[in-house]
């Protein structure tokens, strides 16, 4: 089974594509077509007050955001002007723009019908589980009577808010962001902000979430790491304006993403745990209450190869026969004291989960400062044998290239190391990509080699996280 196809690492370097990939196909930004609200209207009784989107085609307008050329005026770090062709850029190369009919594609029915959400007739016969899969790849948006909704891609609404109540006023002189934010706009200028409207989807919440029962029907498992993403979408606003007024940009976006994942990924785990701590909590549930949740635990523990060279049979005895609490989200295991109790809670895959574990859960929340935990050291990346930590190891010190890219283009000035730098990215990148013709590390590369490059890497570009 490929259980991870269609899932992307990347990290751009130096205008190039650096990508660590799970699957056969990237997530890049190809040309689609576009994206009017492609399922049936519902009819609904009584009318959809709670509805407040209007669809992107409301802001489709030439003169607004509908032009088919940007507006030259938005060009370079010094504009205030906006493109005028958002719309376009959404429609023609955004991925989200096709996030619906990817839904609706043989691959997607075929999962549908497996985990019982469809039937062999096409008709929905699971309604909660397919609002599970709407939540994350369509927008809710009023229809074309008082009575009506509909459906459309992952458009604007779904990252600025629903616009209703400020589309008619957000261009006038005396709006402001602040007032808006009290009607649903979202600043998406707020790194924190633009992180949390992207990790609900592509981390995972209550009411939208990847276990293990869709991973195993074929859906892609949810590993995100925001710069990464980020770096690969196409922009639609002016992104050398953004980089030029935020200093550090991409160290800023990596914490930010951080943060935001971290926190959501707690948020999904007391949910998952409260299901089945609550008969209320789990009637209410968009997927069958399940526990211990298997989509919570690295991955590769189970699914690896079996022989000697394997990447974890290496480990073998060092390892309890359980499997780990996956480390993708919290890569350092001593970040907080509430952490690492979480942690010890969770490698036992408590078969209940009582108050003990739901209360574990929020102190490790509330533990989690505004600035995010740091880089762990080459030891740590390896010594659980991990590729989950190894990984975000290197896409951590990918975003700070690009922040030192940033920094020396913007000073007008030279980095001699950057080559040499970049060379030691692409082997760390090289070392941790999957083998042709498999979906998971078939085999540990070379330790003395990994443990090389993460600390070299780790000391020229986070001097102040490397190991003494």
């Amino acid at each position: 089974m490929r259980i991870f196809r269609n899932i992307l690492l990347a990290a751009m370097l130096c205008g190039v594509s650096v990508v660590v990939a799970l699957a056969v196909a990237p997530l890049v930004a190809q040309p689609v077509a576009n994206a009017p609200p492609d399922m049936p209207l519902e009819e609904i009784d009584p009318p959809p007050q709670h509805v407040q989107a209007l669809g992107a085609r409301s802001c489709a307008s030439t003169a607004c955001h509908g032009s088919v050329h940007p507006d030259p005026r938005a060009r370079g770090a010094n504009s205030t002007f906006i493109r005028r062709d958002e719309y376009i850029v959404w429609t023609d190369h955004d991925p989200h723009a096709r996030s619906l009919r990817t839904l609706e594609s043989e691959p997607s029915r075929q999962m549908l019908a497996a985990l019982g959400i469809q039937d062999n007739a096409g008709k929905i016969v699971d309604q909660r589980g397919f609002n599970n899969c709407l939540n994350c790849h369509a927008t809710q948006i009023r229809g074309e009577t008082p009575n009506q909704i509909a459906y459309e891609s992952i458009n604007c609404e779904a990252c600025h808010g629903p616009a209703q109540a400020w589309r008619d006023t957000h261009y006038r002189a005396g709006w402001s962001k602040e007032s808006a934010a009290q009607q649903g706009f979202i600043d998406n200028t707020n790194l924190t902000a633009r992180s949390q409207a992207c990790a609900k989807c592509h981390v995972g919440a209550a009411d939208r979430e990847v276990n293990h029962d869709l991973i195993a029907a074929g859906h892609p498992a949810l590993k995100f790491e925001m710069a990464a993403y980020h770096e690969l979408l196409p922009k639609h606003w002016n992104d050398a304006q953004e980089r030029a007024a935020t200093k550090n940009f991409e160290r800023e976006l990596w914490t930010a993403g951080q943060v935001a994942c971290q926190r959501q990924a707690l948020d999904l785990l007391a949910a998952r745990a409260l299901r089945q701590s609550s008969s209320q909590a789990a009637k209410q549930s968009v997927v069958a209450p399940a526990w211990p949740e298997f989509a919570e635990y690295d991955c590769f523990a189970c699914h690896h190869a079996l022989s000697e060279k394997g990447w974890y049979s290496s480990q073998a005895g060092k390892l309890n026969a359980l499997p780990a609490w996956s480390p993708w989200y919290f890569p350092n295991d001593e970040a907080t004291p509430e952490l690492t109790e979480l942690r010890a809670k969770m490698v036992h895959m408590p078969r209940i989960a009582d108050a003990g574990l739901l209360a574990a859960v929020q102190a490790a929340r509330d533990s989690l400062a505004a600035k995010t935990l740091p880089l762990a050291g080459q030891e740590q990346a390896l010594a659980a044998a991990q590729w989950d930590r190894s990984v975000q190891a290197y896409l951590r010190l990918a975003a700070e290239f690009r922040a030192r890219q940033d920094a020396a283009r913007f000073d007008k000035a030279v980095w001699p190391e950057a080559a040499t730098v970049k060379a030691k990215l692409l082997e760390l990148r090289q070392l941790l990509a999957f083998p042709t013709g498999f979906d998971s590390p078939a085999a540990w590369p070379s330790q003395d080699r990994l443990a090389e490059l993460i600390a070299a890497l780790t000391a020229e570009l986070l001097p102040a996280e490397a190991a003494p």
